[in-house]
């Protein structure tokens, strides 16, 4: 049913991201500062991009003014494999959501070819 395909992919997106943050350093500089804004904002980078406020806030963490929407795409840009599969996430959120199932299971099939996604 649709909401434990909806439950499955935010486990599955969660679990990369988790992955990835695990390979921070979490003790020094620029890679402590990627990790707090994972571990604070991800919540953003697992909602639909079009939900997102494009109304740019200050938020000492990053400390400048920004929209959640900038804070996602900053979140997806920390790595390789953050930036595809965050990509890929939205995809399907957009073709479930829009309740397209050709796209979303086809785009599901040729995933299986990539390297950065779960293969299961």
């Amino acid at each position: 049913d649709r909401f434990h395909i909806v439950q499955h992919l935010t486990n599955a997106f969660k679990m990369i991201r988790i992955q990835e943050m695990n390979k921070l350093n979490r003790h020094s500089g620029e890679e402590a500062k990627k990790y707090r804004r994972l571990k604070r904002f991800w919540r953003l980078s697992q909602k639909d991009y079009s939900c997102l406020s494009s109304e740019s806030k200050y938020y000492p963490l990053f400390d400048r003014y920004i929209s959640a929407q900038d804070i996602a795409l900053e979140l997806a840009n920390y790595s390789p494999v953050l930036k595809e599969t965050w990509e890929f996430y939205q995809l399907l959120l957009g073709y479930f959501k829009d309740r397209n199932a050709d796209y979303f299971f086809d785009l599901i099939r040729e995933s299986r070819s990539s390297e950065f996604l779960p293969q299961n």
